[in-house]
């Protein structure tokens, strides 16, 4: 049990560190066209369009997965790709443009969703709608149901983790 006594009391210094954030604010500037195009200085402008007309073009093909059947397959296929081979492709063509997106200063992906969500929005349910009839088909390989699994498409969740 700690004794009481006449000793002067024990004191501590605390040190104080001033510390200087320089707060510069960045400037990302977006401008837009009559178009859905729109420029984000220092960011990859293009990957927005890139990726919506990725998920124009491709998401539509997604139905070719629905009644394909290996023992069956056509070798005009296009380009003579193989099922896997253009599973593969749709896969790696998508794989960057999330990224870029999600690397978008807030302001800008705001303004990009305001002129393309909609569009955007409307092109993904078609993907998804495709992908899962594509998935139901039991005769697709495994690499390839594993590529179409994989596939990732930006929504307003996934660009705006933080909310909108």
């Amino acid at each position: 049990m700690p004794v009481a006594t006449d000793a002067p009391a024990i004191t501590t210094s605390t040190t104080t560190t001033a510390v200087y954030v320089d707060n510069t604010p960045s400037r990302v500037t977006v401008s837009d066209r009559k178009s859905y195009n729109f420029d984000v200085e220092e960011y990859d402008e293009k990957a927005f369009n890139k990726y919506y007309d990725w998920l124009k073009t491709y998401g539509p093909m997604m139905t070719a997965f629905v009644s394909f059947d290996p023992e069956n397959q056509n070798p005009n296929w296009p380009g003579g790709m193989s099922m896997a081979t253009a599973a593969t492709m749709l896969l790696t063509q998508l794989d960057s443009h999330p990224i870029e997106l999600e690397a978008w200063p807030y302001e800008a992906r705001v303004q990009a969703w305001r002129k393309m969500g909609k569009r955007l929005k409307s092109h993904t349910e078609l993907f998804e709608r495709n992908r899962a009839l594509a998935l139901k088909n039991e005769k697709l390989d495994d690499d390839v149901r594993y590529v179409i699994e994989s596939i990732q498409v930006v929504t307003k969740e996934s660009l705006f983790p933080e909310g909108i």
